[in-house]
């Protein structure tokens, strides 16, 4: 007789020896697999039947693989970490350093500094551009040829206001002994030479062959004057400390009047004027006054602080030039 029959399916069954030498039928339960071979429930489809047949101890536990997995990824972020690290403590390095490490030839670090190639915003009066700046161009070529002097004509007083606003790198400007100008906060001044007083005669007058003249031997002539400005103004200070008044012809306006000199050139008079002001050289004497006239200050004007490579390169190469005046006075 059967016994213990299920309703999925039948057990199988197996014949055991009885007591009595007869053969009773009794039901066997079949074996399920074990809970480790089971399918996880949700995260993945149920494993092969083939897989049960895996002793558990030949595959690694869930709690080692999570180890594993938890060891790698720590790995990883350290890495990312020290890599952040060191590109956070490369960004934060001085630019100098930086550049300085690229750097390893002369010329690349001329360029580095400024100095291989760039522009130089320059004023100048009229007469310090047209030889100062000249100059100081012709020795700064030689010295950097890449920097390029850009000039400006500006008086004293937009040769300050531009390098308070940043429009110019570097001026010259001058000064007059007998009127001070100081500089505004935010400019620096530099000496440079002194302009020396000069006594400008027609080519042909009876005083040109004279190494040196003094007021009192112009006392007879006729001086030419600009109309106003400080060029003005130094030819009645003259006359005023000698106690002179002589014939005078207006010509002109402003600190550098041309045309004062044009009149010269002509046989109209002579006039009083500084060496750096000569322009009409063929056709003027220019001699030494000796006492009655003041000179003028040459100043180089820069931005207070710090100057950038190529204007100090530039400031250089104007002292250079000012010595060689200064040596000629």
């Amino acid at each position: 007789m059967i016994v213990g029959a299920r309703s999925e399916s039948p057990a199988p069954k197996t014949a055991h020896p009885t007591s009595a030498g007869a053969t009773a039928l009794v039901p066997i339960a079949t074996p399920r697999p074990p809970a480790a071979t089971r399918p996880p429930p949700l995260t993945a489809p149920a494993r092969p039947s083939s897989a049960t047949t895996r002793s558990p101890a030949s595959r690694p536990s869930a709690s080692a693989s999570e180890k594993a997995t938890n060891a790698a990824a720590a790995s990883v972020s350290l890495a990312a970490r020290s890599e952040r690290r060191c590109t956070a403590l490369q960004s934060f390095a001085p630019p100098s350093h930086r550049n300085a490490q690229k750097a390893s030839r002369p010329s690349e670090l001329a360029e580095l500094a400024g100095l291989r190639r760039g522009r130089v915003r320059l004023g100048s009066f009229f007469n310090a551009l047209v030889y100062l700046s000249a100059q100081t161009g012709a020795v700064l070529g030689e010295r950097h040829p890449g920097l390029v002097i850009e000039d400006l004509l500006v008086d004293r007083r937009d040769a300050f206001r531009g390098l308070v606003n940043g429009e110019l790198d570097l001026a010259i400007v001058f000064e007059h002994a007998l009127e001070p100008d100081p500089a505004p906060d935010g400019v620096e001044l530099t000496a440079l030479f002194d302009d020396p007083p000069r006594v400008l005669l027609p080519a042909g007058h009876r005083l040109a062959r004279r190494l040196r003249v003094t007021l009192s031997d112009l006392v007879a002539e006729t001086w030419v004057r600009a109309h106003d400005g400080s060029a003005a103004r130094h030819v009645d200070h003259v006359l005023a400390q000698a106690g002179l008044h002589p014939p005078i012809l207006l010509a002109g306006h402003g600190d550098e009047p041309v045309e004062a000199q044009a009149l010269v050139a002509a046989g109209k008079g002579i006039t009083i004027a500084h060496e750096l002001n000569v322009v009409i050289s063929d056709r003027i004497a220019v001699r030494p006054l000796s006492g009655g006239a003041p000179v003028r200050h040459i100043q180089a004007a820069v931005p207070a602080g710090v100057l950038a490579p190529a204007a100090g390169a530039t400031l250089e190469a104007l002292r250079e030039v000012a010595r060689q005046h200064a040596t000629r006075s």
